[in-house]
């Protein structure tokens, strides 16, 4: 089964979303500061999303794991 590039990219906003929150309120607790936290969290977020989409499009590319749909196995 091929994913989509736009459920790709869905499933990225939505992770990074959560994941984004996340940080700002451990680092807002950190810094003492939730304007210092969302800048911290918004560049993060910008890193590891590229870092993340790299992951994803590479390990589309490996056969290893996979079974073809025609192969009749679950």
């Amino acid at each position: 089964m091929r994913s989509l590039r736009r459920r790709l990219l869905a499933k990225t906003a939505t992770y990074k979303t959560a994941t984004a929150a996340t940080s700002t309120l451990i680092l807002g607790g950190f810094t003492g500061s939730f304007a210092v936290a969302g800048g911290l969290a918004i560049a993060i977020t910008i890193i590891n999303t590229l870092i993340y989409l790299g992951h994803e499009a590479a390990w589309n590319k490996v056969t290893w794991g996979r079974i073809s749909e025609d192969s009749g196995q679950l």
